[in-house]
């Protein structure tokens, strides 16, 4: 049997993430959702709880990872500054990273769904160009 990267994650970070959590991570953005993971413990490990945080789900969405985390009913201090600056660096990375090599990308809308992707992975779809205000 022939373990997948998502297989050995999974026995790496099992305090964190459920036996039945559904991720679909592609290729190009694997690194990103590894450091996820990774300050997602460093986290938990910091507010010195048992096991505050349980992610459920990581599946491709619009333009990004979408993610489902359980967190604690009343979490320790500090915990959701930590795990919302963990998600910001995700989405910055995944915005700007092809999601099937992990080279430079831009966001293209492609058959109707945001994709980020590489020139070489962008099948003639331009980047979505963004005026200097963010809009």
């Amino acid at each position: 049997m022939t373990l997948t990267r998502i297989d050995l994650l999974r026995m790496q970070y099992r305090d964190l993430v459920a036996a039945d959590a559904e991720l679909r991570v592609p290729a190009g953005w694997m690194a990103a959702f590894e450091r996820w993971l990774d300050d997602l413990d460093q986290a938990r490990r910091a507010v010195g709880s048992g096991k505050p945080i349980l992610v459920l789900e990581c599946v491709p969405g619009n333009g990004g990872l979408d993610r489902r985390v359980s967190l604690p009913w009343c979490p320790p201090k500090g915990l959701h500054e930590r795990v919302e600056a963990a998600d910001r660096r995700l989405d910055e990375t995944c915005a700007r990273t092809c999601r099937e090599c992990g080279s430079p990308g831009a966001p293209r809308f492609v058959g109707g769904v945001m994709l980020v992707a590489c020139e070489a992975h962008a099948q003639g779809f331009p980047a979505i160009k963004r005026r200097g205000n963010g809009k």
